[in-house]
C-alpha cells in the first residue's frame, strides 16, 4: 500500500476518528486506525467495539491496500508537520513508513484482519436532518441524561416517532427534557442512543445536512465525508409522559438571565461545592424570592416575574438541575408551571412549542 495525501486533510481526518480509539493492553487493535487506500481516495476507520468513525479523504494512490497504524502516534506526528505539505504513507509487511519532505518515520503495525468490521445498520430507516435539528435533538436534552450504570437505560437520549414528528427525550430521574422535531412520516421503534455517542453525532452532523439511519441495534449519522455508527442501548426507556405535569393557567413568567444570575450568586456565596437546594417562594401578587442556606452563609434574591394571581406558596429544587434546564430552554423568558410544593415543576420556553422540561421538587 502506498499513497500521498495533503497534510491538512490527513490531520483533520485523524482528529475526527481519534475519539473512537482506545489505548490500553486489553485489545491493542482498538488503539490503531485502519487506513484503506483505493483509487483516488483513502478511508480512515477507528473502532472501540461499540461505535466506529469513518472519514474519507482524497489522495494519490500508487498502490491500493490497507494498514493499521497507532492512531495517537500518527496523529501527533501529522499534526506537527508543516501545513500544506504532502505526506506519503507506505506499508510493507509489519512496518509502515511516513515521509514528508526530509522527514521519515516508521511505525509498527498490526494485522489488518484483526481490525473489526465497520458497524453497518441493516434494514434501516433513513431520513435527513439539518445540522441545527441534530444539535437541537441531541444537545438540548443532553444535560438530563443519566450517569448511573445501574440504570443504563437512562444513560442516553431516547428517540421515537409520534404524530407531530420525531421526539428526543432524556431523563436522569430528577430532570427531564423533551424536544420534538417536525418531521413527518418516520416509522421506527423507540431507540436509546448512548450518552458517549451524543457529542460525536453532533460533531459529525456539523452545520449542513446529515443522513440518519436507524435499525434495531444501530444508529448512523453521515454528513459529507464523515460517518459515525454506534450501537444502541439495550433496554426500555421509561414511560416519561406520566411525569410531565399539565401546564398551569397561572404560570410564572420569569426573565431567564435574572433567574439564572440570582441562582449563580446564591450558590457562589453559600457553598459552590454543595448539592444545594434553593427555595422559591412567592406571595399572591408579588415576585419570586429565591433563598439558599448552608453551613457557611445564607442569602436571598428577589426576582421580578409575571403571574395571574397565584396563591402564595413555596417549593424547592436542586440549583444545578434548575440552572441546567434554564440553559436547555435557551430563551429570554421561561415559564414555570408550579402546581404545589410536592409536585414536579414544568418549564417551558414560550417561543419554542416543541420544548418542555420537568424538574422534580425537593424538601427545603
Amino acid at each position: 500500500m502506498k499513497f500521498t495525501a495533503e497534510r491538512d486533510a490527513l490531520n483533520e481526518a485523524l482528529k475526527a476518528v481519534s475519539s473512537r480509539t482506545k489505548t490500553g493492553p486489553d485489545i491493542p487493535i482498538f488503539a490503531n486506525v485502519l487506513i484503506d487506500a483505493a483509487v483516488g481516495h483513502v478511508t480512515l476507520t477507528s473502532h472501540d467495539g461499540d461505535s466506529c468513525s469513518i472519514v474519507k479523504i482524497a489522495a494519490i494512490v500508487d498502490e491500493p491496500g490497507a494498514v493499521t497504524i497507532p492512531c495517537a502516534r500518527l496523529g501527533q506526528l501529522v499534526a506537527g508537520l508543516s501545513k500544506g505539505a504532502q505526506v506519503e504513507v507506505a506499508a510493507d509487511g509489519s512496518m509502515a513508513r511516513v515521509r514528508c519532505g526530509r522527514a521519515s518515520y516508521k511505525f509498527a503495525t498490526l494485522p489488518v484482519d484483526q481490525f473489526p468490521e465497520a458497524l453497518a445498520p441493516r434494514d434501516a430507516v433513513s431520513f435527513k436532518l439539518t445540522g441545527d435539528q441534530v444539535r437541537h435533538a441531541f444537545k438540548t436534552p443532553a444535560g438530563s441524561m443519566g450517569e448511573e450504570q445501574t440504570r443504563h437505560y437512562l444513560c442516553g437520549i431516547c428517540l421515537h416517532p409520534q404524530k407531530k414528528g420525531v421526539v428526543a427525550v432524556a431523563t436522569n430521574g430528577h430532570t427531564m427534557v423533551r424536544v420534538v422535531l417536525p418531521i413527518d412520516g418516520q416509522k421506527f421503534d423507540s431507540i436509546i442512543v448512548p450518552r458517549n455517542a451524543v457529542g460525536e453525532i453532533v460533531n459529525v452532523a456539523g452545520k449542513g445536512e446529515a443522513t440518519i439511519e436507524i435499525s434495531k441495534t444501530l444508529m448512523a449519522v453521515e454528513a459529507g465525508s464523515r460517518r459515525f455508527v454506534t450501537k444502541l442501548v439495550d433496554g426500555t426507556f421509561p414511560d416519561y409522559g406520566r411525569v410531565i405535569p399539565e401546564a398551569q393557567a397561572n404560570a410564572f413568567i420569569v426573565d431567564s438571565r435574572d433567574l439564572d444570575g440570582a441562582l449563580a450568586r446564591l450558590v457562589a456565596a453559600c457553598d459552590p461545592k454543595a448539592s444545594a437546594v434553593v427555595k422559591l417562594s412567592w406571595d399572591a401578587d408579588g415576585p419570586i424570592t429565591a433563598s439558599l442556606r448552608s453551613d457557611y452563609a445564607e442569602g436571598s434574591e428577589t426576582i421580578e416575574c409575571e403571574h395571574s394571581g397565584a396563591d402564595a406558596g413555596e417549593t424547592g429544587m436542586q440549583v444545578a438541575y434548575l440552572r441546567n434546564l434554564i440553559e436547555a430552554a435557551d430563551g429570554e423568558v421561561v415559564h414555570l408551571h408550579i402546581a404545589g410544593p410536592g409536585d414536579p415543576i414544568r418549564i417551558e420556553n414560550p417561543k419554542a412549542e416543541d420544548f418542555v422540561a420537568v424538574c422534580m421538587p425537593c424538601r427545603v
